[in-house]
């Protein structure tokens, strides 16, 4: 069985940036700008998008969290931090920003207390979410790391 060949967005941003030349101020272009470079992988770019579409209109905790994500594949994990600490912020029951921050406080800050705490925060907002089993799953693991130390 033959994998398929990665999408390629170059149609899609090309168009996407045709649009923002007339009217740069639209933050749904440049989130939708910030998406595609996002899903191509390109993350400086993705990063750049999505800092303007949030100087424009701040707060948007899923715009954050994937700005987070964009900045860990950076390699800037503190900057993944401070954004999805803002998504939570901006809004105090979203789950995702809280997955990402577990992940990242766990895998690349080696903060197994900081990473459980973010994991059970996000089962008390979302015990049956869908990231809920996942949450379970590494908090296990986080556990079972902390009892052997």
């Amino acid at each position: 069985m033959t994998q398929a060949p990665a999408p390629d967005y170059t149609l899609q941003i090309g168009e996407l940036k045709r649009r923002l030349a007339s009217n740069p101020n639209d933050v749904g272009l440049l989130v939708q700008l910030g998406n595609t470079y996002f899903d191509s992988n390109m993350y400086p770019e993705s990063i750049e998008a999505y800092e303007k579409a949030l100087a424009l209109r701040p707060g948007n905790p899923n715009v954050l969290t994937d700005l987070g994500v964009m900045y860990r594949r950076n390699g800037r994990s503190d900057e993944a931090v401070k954004r999805f600490r803002m998504a939570m912020e901006a809004d105090p029951n979203h789950p995702q920003s809280r997955m990402n921050l577990g992940i990242v406080l766990f895998y690349d800050l080696k903060d197994p207390v900081g990473a459980r705490a973010a994991l059970q925060d996000l089962l008390r907002v979302a015990p049956q979410g869908p990231q809920a089993e996942s949450a379970r799953q590494l908090l296990a693991q986080i556990e079972a790391m902390l009892q052997q130390k």
